[in-house]
């Protein structure tokens, strides 16, 4: 490069440097835009409180509470089976999304009560969908034994709705 710098003509020089700037500009000058989205979604205790006292349905407030005690992404949430249970432990065995290991999770007490008695209730619907605990509505065209996490999503938005904590929390700060 040092041998043909010299020997260019001073408009050569010009626009290779003008190149080698827009190159420069377009890779590490560009806005950088958060790969998962811009706002912070958490919810204050207040709106938690709110959110499930106006879930209607047993299932989903354990899917929910599932997520919001135990960390569990939705797919994992959905795909819950009673063989993953250790009922004497509390222990709750499975292969993570995101990193695709096998997590032994500690279920709270007061989860652990709700799931026994949610699973105890509808004992023979989860035996018929081999297990799972959010198994799928009698009248649903999913041909997947447990919930899909589409049908989950929405029940979010609507019950989020009900609870009145649909408005934009915050921007976060990988926006900036």
């Amino acid at each position: 490069m040092q041998r043909i710098l010299p020997t260019l003509a001073k408009h050569n020089v010009e626009d290779l440097r003008t190149l080698i700037h827009q190159s420069y500009v377009k890779r590490f000058k560009r806005s950088r835009i958060p790969k998962y989205g811009n706002l912070n979604k958490g919810f204050t205790e207040y709106e938690l409180q709110r959110f499930f006292k106006a879930i209607d349905s047993d299932k989903f407030r354990i899917l929910f509470s599932c997520q919001a005690q135990l960390g569990l992404r939705i797919g994992e949430a959905v795909k819950l089976n009673v063989k993953n249970i250790n009922f004497q432990t509390r222990e709750l065995t499975l292969k993570t999304e995101k990193a695709r290991i096998i997590d032994t999770l500690r279920i709270p007490v007061q989860l652990f009560k709700q799931t026994l008695e949610l699973i105890k209730s509808n004992e023979k619907r989860i035996e018929e969908s081999g297990g799972y605990i959010f198994f799928k509505d009698r009248n649903s065209s999913n041909r997947l034994p447990y919930l899909k996490m589409d049908y989950v999503r929405n029940r979010f938005r609507h019950y989020i709705e009900l609870a009145d904590i649909d408005q934009v929390y915050d921007i976060s700060d990988e926006s900036y």
